[in-house]
């Protein structure tokens, strides 16, 4: 990959590498997933928030929490029986982060979205999550014009849509466009293989998972404060 503008070089790169990366862990059956992952004793909570919804500022706050490790900010791993892997790459922000080491911290502007602020894993310690987790909730988001913040059970039914959209197509996900448009027979034949392996990745977590509906509030503090407690139910 070669250009004059290093800017340019380096959102390139961070878009393609994980891309390559997802790919080849798609061939061996491990699967990313468009969400926050946070492992509380050893119990994998999965965080999937509408785009601005604050997924990140909220997994970074849970952290203060004893027995809470980040799995990954944006795409932690599901294999085809549903347990869910750590993936702990750099976490991106939009704003730049309070109380975190600048020696930390990388800056860079992106074409389309602005800039954006990259914090390296190192910044955590041990506050990272370094073995898998056994799938325990899925959160979905849903934000409100009006009224309080609040976590609720619903129907496991309630995720197939948002798994699907997140694991098995992959919005979300850094994923370049001709990882699915190469054309050949071949290749046909194995990405139908990767919809089946990512379906049954997502049926598995699915089945092994409670889910939960997020109404989040037009109050992040609130919001963070609602899913610190509900963290805490899962402690006790």
């Amino acid at each position: 990959l070669w250009g004059t503008d290093l800017g340019l070089l380096h959102e390139k790169l961070y878009l393609l590498i994980p891309s390559r990366v997802g790919e080849l862990l798609d061939r061996r059956g491990i699967h990313r997933i468009h969400a926050a992952g946070l492992a509380i004793d050893h119990n994998a909570l999965l965080c999937m928030l509408p785009s601005g919804g604050g997924k990140t500022t909220m997994a970074l706050a849970a952290l203060s929490l004893p027995g809470v490790r980040l799995m990954s900010d944006d795409t932690p791993l599901v294999t085809r029986d549903g347990r869910v892997l750590p993936f702990p790459i750099r976490i991106g922000m939009l704003h730049p982060p309070e109380g975190i080491d600048p020696r930390h911290l990388r800056r860079f502007e992106r074409q389309e979205h602005g800039e954006k602020w990259l914090i390296d894993i190192d910044a955590f310690g041990d506050r990272i999550a370094r073995e898998p987790a056994r799938p325990h909730s899925i959160i979905l988001g849903n934000r409100l014009l009006q009224g309080e913040a609040r976590i609720v059970p619903v129907p496991r039914h309630r995720a197939m849509g948002e798994l699907m959209r997140s694991m098995v197509v992959g919005v979300g996900l850094p994923q370049l466009v001709e990882y699915f448009l190469r054309g050949d027979v071949s290749d046909a034949v194995s990405k139908a293989r990767l919809v089946a392996s990512r379906t049954a990745a997502c049926t598995a977590l699915l089945y092994r998972s409670r889910v939960y509906r997020f109404d989040m509030s037009r109050d992040p503090r609130k919001n963070r404060e609602v899913l610190q407690d509900f963290i805490g139910g899962m402690t006790r």
